[in-house]
């Protein structure tokens, strides 16, 4: 009986660790038009389509901004001068910590 416990045991916790890698992104809304991870080169493409636009930390459910952009221009990421990261919607250029990053369409 006690074999059975440990075994249930190690699978429940197994499967919150797997869980938990998927979970936040699963519960982040809308579509995921452009990723930055931390440490990869900075990139941006052009949004699809005239929305709303979140910008959510990998890990997190709730977004850290939402940004209205118009069809056809620039969702992503870049560096200042300095190597700073910023997030790029449209004409905006917005300051943030280093980390890993997807802009949504809501």
């Amino acid at each position: 009986m006690r074999s059975v416990r440990r075994v249930v045991f190690a699978v429940a916790v197994g499967l919150a660790v797997v869980a938990g890698g998927v979970a936040c992104s699963t519960f982040q809304k809308g579509q995921s038009i452009v990723r930055y991870e931390h440490g990869a080169a900075v990139y941006s493409v052009k949004a699809p389509s005239t929305s709303d636009y979140q910008l959510y930390e990998s890990d997190g459910v709730e977004p850290r901004m939402t940004v209205h952009v118009e069809e056809g221009k620039a969702l992503g990421f870049d560096r200042d001068a300095d190597g700073k990261l910023l997030a790029i919607a449209g004409d905006q250029k917005i300051p943030i910590a280093e980390g890993s990053y997807t802009w949504r369409r809501r």
